[in-house]
């Protein structure tokens, strides 16, 4: 059995081709994998018999041994036959198709794929050399396929052969008159609400010199033949590029349609799960507004268009400026921050002057610190326009002696352009790219780190980075791993958390990731963050490439769309800063512009730039806990950071909150007393609270905490313990209950941690005294001593005395003691006669208490002491 199909959605070259090919298939049947055009419909209505077309539900496709596919050989574009290709392999296929070349193209035993207007010239030129006769209404239906996907032998993608084959229709009887009645119709109400509608929203992009429409509109019910009014539009404006975006229902249809050879709108339309040619395709989007479309599209082109470069294309941008009424020495705390050599000086957003590292140290070395910085500016700034060559710019800079000059554009500083730009776009060998907003990016890549990816992370992960980087190609952004996972590979350490970071839109890419595999995504906006959560439960950060600035020391970062460099130079710590790229072509590739894998080799913690630590004073405490978890060593500039941080009080003003996380963290580490000791030699501890220190009475607690969790850990119990919150105990041992109250709130411990700690202090004092007693305990004593007190304190106490017998007792009490369970139940207690109330715990505990004494050996003795005990307080009671 073989069967004839083409694409989902039927336009006349489909339709025609399935036609044709029938003639050279004889016993295959038509089958329709979507919806039809109207005009094919309407045309279809006018042939009912014409046609052998059959429904997919009406064939028995166990016994299918062929697939003749035309017009289209993208597998998700033939419907429910789809799964039957992806699953059979034993089904032949043979393909004839005129659409350019796509990575995910299906191939057959027959492939013939020409660079030609319509798919119907294909078939014709079989026809042809086997003599088969054709019809008058086949050669209509032929005529229409090839004038429909030609533009009426118009568009630039028409061939000689396609306007041969007209020509051969036209000697076999094709009715031009039914040919215009199809393709030149007069449109109805619905459709001229609609155009007039795309007519007052067009709007007109000027993108790398070639001009770009988009318009935009929206209609209650579907409206067929989109394709008519864009090529309307196209042709009363004698436009270049279009692209109309109409939403019906919750679809959103989108046709493109070009002109100009640099823009491949098929291409574009494949971005979105459509198709078609250079020149004209479509595609159908679900789940998205208007807006979100056009953006996303805008974006493509930046992207897919090749520029001539120009200053726009390598400037960087956003542009990191000062205010004319700072002080100079607020522009000196910024050079030092950004490790910029100047700043455009602006007044209400506008350019109003330059001034450079040289100036401002001149400045302050004058005393004049204080004075502001419109005082000391370059008044008189040589500016460019995007729009300049590159050739032009590096003319301006030679012959001015100028190594940056600001970018403005309508008075608004857009960019700013330096000398070292300029040199790295004749030298650098990647290809520049222009994402919008964001400087062009040349990469410093040291190293490829694929066998390293290979080596140690799991097939599964792997395979799953892979098909991230084929995505982000596909829609032709950068992705990057970035972080922990990057940092980890390269020291040797297991770590299987990924992070991506895109040069695109985050968010968006986190949705076509939830499309292609599954899932769902949670989105952070504001941050242009999303959190992918796949089928497995396997979480996935994705960010859009970012950089951040601080208003002032301590504040959290504003966010700004960027490159991967400002990106990674927003890290914390060069060994922090490094990316692996994952798209197919630079699969594996290292980037580092901060020598990261050489700090990584050197065991060496630094900081990006000067004042990291008083824009963010948690990296204080990050520098510690990464020093002490992989044997590193703060570098000598980093530590007299720290310590100038410190001196400025920075901690001080930082919210305590993050402090707290940063102190859980530290503990959480495999041997915390190696950064409370670091901490202590740093005049950390003590600016967190004057009690906390890090001398020898401290350090052997800590070790006790150790071994002690050690033992535990050996016990192999279901009891989960916060190993942080024991070693939180000990690092607040020094404190009485009033301060450590104070301290609890000050860093807005959770609730229930600072009920463990209140109850520590309420209940240690007893615990001493009931457990340190010389004579022999009953374990019933022991039980009711302990059997309502948190593990943490357990072992916090068991750490910090040095009494045999407390330790012993408490050791007792966590190893058998707790274990001990009765047979009885309330049902039981119930059963008896005892009504319902708060006395059924005691008597349980009383239960217990007995067999843990050794009074009770089954149920029946349960029971037996429950009903005396009961009596008993019954009796007493009444009396």
């Amino acid at each position: 059995m073989e069967v004839i199909v083409s694409h989902q959605n039927t336009d006349f070259d489909s339709l025609a081709s399935m036609v044709a090919a029938q003639k050279l298939y004889p016993k295959a049947p038509i089958v329709f994998s979507g919806s039809k055009e109207k005009n094919v419909r309407e045309f279809l209505d006018l042939h009912p018999s014409f046609f052998h077309v059959r429904r997919l539900k009406e064939l028995d496709l166990s016994n299918l041994e062929r697939l003749i596919i035309v017009d289209t050989r993208q597998r998700d574009r033939i419907g429910q036959l789809s799964h039957i290709v992806a699953e059979r392999q034993n089904v032949e296929l043979h393909i004839f198709d005129h659409h350019p070349v796509h990575e995910s193209d299906l191939s057959g035993k027959i492939n013939e794929i020409r660079d030609i207007g319509a798919t119907t010239t294909i078939m014709l030129a079989h026809i042809k050399s086997r003599k088969l006769e054709i019809s008058p209404q086949e050669a209509t239906l032929f005529a229409l396929g090839i004038y429909e996907d030609t533009g009426c032998l118009t568009y630039p993608s028409t061939r000689p052969e396609d306007v041969e084959a007209v020509a051969y229709l036209l000697k076999n009887g094709a009715n031009l008159d039914t040919v215009t009645n199809f393709i030149n119709r007069e449109l109805t109400s619905e459709q001229l609400a609609i155009l007039n509608e795309l007519m007052s929203s067009s709007e007109n992009y000027d993108i790398n010199g070639v001009r770009v429409v988009i318009a935009k509109a929206s209609y209650d019910k579907y409206v067929a033949d989109l394709a008519v009014l864009t090529h309307k539009l196209r042709d009363m404006g004698n436009l270049e590029v279009i692209f109309t975006l109409v939403q019906m229902h919750e679809r959103i249809h989108l046709v493109g349609r070009s002109k100009v050879e640099s823009v491949d709108v098929g291409s574009l339309a494949e971005y979105f799960g459509g198709g078609g040619h250079t020149t004209a395709a479509s595609a159908m989007i679900r789940n998205s507004t208007l807006e979100e479309i056009e953006e996303i599209l805008l974006s493509l082109l930046d992207k897919y268009i090749k520029p001539v470069i120009k200053a726009k294309d390598i400037m960087s941008s956003p542009v990191i400026t000062i205010n004319y009424n700072s002080t100079v020495e607020e522009a000196r705390r910024k050079v030092l921050s950004h490790n910029h050599t100047g700043f455009p000086v602006v007044k209400n957003d506008k350019l109003v002057g330059l001034i450079t590292h040289k100036d401002i140290y001149k400045t302050i070395n004058h005393g004049l610190g204080g004075d502001k910085v419109i005082g000391y500016m370059h008044p008189d700034v040589t500016v460019l326009n995007p729009s300049v060559g590159l050739n032009e710019v590096q003319k301006i800079m030679i012959e001015s002696h100028i190594k940056y000059l600001p970018v403005v554009d309508n008075d608004k500083l857009v960019g700013i352009l330096t000398y070292t730009d300029v040199l790295k776009s004749h030298h650098s060998r990647n290809k520049v790219r222009v994402p919008r907003n964001a400087d062009a990016d040349f990469r410093y890549h040291t190293k490829n780190v694929t066998s390293l990816l290979e080596n140690r992370l799991t097939p599964d992960i792997l395979r799953l980075i892979k098909k991230m980087g084929k995505i982000a190609d596909e829609m032709r952004y950068n992705a990057f791993l970035v972080g922990g996972l990057v940092r980890d590979l390269l020291i040797g350490v297991d770590n299987l958390d990924i992070d991506i970071v895109v040069e695109g839109l985050g968010v968006q890419f986190a949705r076509e990731l939830v499309k292609k595999l599954g899932g769902r995504y949670i989105a952070h906006k504001k941050f242009a963050t999303a959190i992918v959560v796949l089928p497995n439960g396997f979480k996935i950060d994705i960010a859009t490439a970012r950089t951040e600035y601080y208003e002032f020391p301590t504040a959290l970062p504003t966010v700004e769309l960027s490159s991967i460099r400002y990106d990674l130079y927003r890290r914390d710590f060069t060994i922090n800063a490094l990316a692996v790229n994952i798209n197919p072509s630079e699969f594996g590739a290292l980037v580092d512009f901060f020598q990261g894998r050489q700090d990584i080799k050197r065991g060496i913690i630094k900081v990006l730039h000067n004042l990291s630590f008083v824009d963010d004073p948690t990296r204080i405490f990050r520098a510690v806990r990464f020093e002490s978890r992989f044997g590193f060593k703060i570098d000598k500039q980093t530590e007299h950071f720290i310590d100038n941080a410190l001196q400025l009080g920075v901690l001080e003003k930082i919210n305590n909150q993050r402090i707290r996380e940063e102190i859980i963290l530290l503990l959480s580490e495999g041997d915390p007393w190696v950064g409370i000791a670091r901490l202590g030699a740093l005049n950390v501890l003590k600016k967190i609270h004057p009690k906390m220190k890090a001398d020898l009475k401290a350090r052997h607690l800590f070790e006790q905490v150790k071994e002690v969790l050690a033992w535990f850990n050996l016990l192999y119990l279901k009891d989960k313990v916060h190993r942080w919150l024991i070693y939180f105990m000990a690092l607040t041992n020094r404190l009485d209950a009033a301060e450590l109250n104070d301290f609890a709130r000050e860093i807005r411990l959770n609730k229930k941690h600072f009920q463990v700690l209140q109850t520590l202090h309420e209940k240690k004092v007893m615990i001493h005294q009931k457990l340190n007693a010389r004579q022999a305990l009953r374990d019933s004593e022991i039980y009711q001593t302990l059997s309502h007190i948190p593990l943490e304190i357990l072992l916090f106490i068991m750490s910090d005395t040095k009494n045999e017998n407390i330790k012993k007792r408490i050791s007792r009490y966590i190893t058998d003691l707790r274990k001990v369970r009765i047979s009885l139940t309330g049902r039981d207690l119930a059963q008896i006669g005892i009504p319902q109330g708060p006395q059924y715990s005691a008597l349980l505990e009383t239960v217990i208490l007995g067999k843990l004494d050794g009074e009770i050996k089954s149920k029946d003795d349960e029971i037996a002491m429950v009903k005396s005990y009961y009596a008993g307080r019954k009796k007493t009671s009444i009396s």
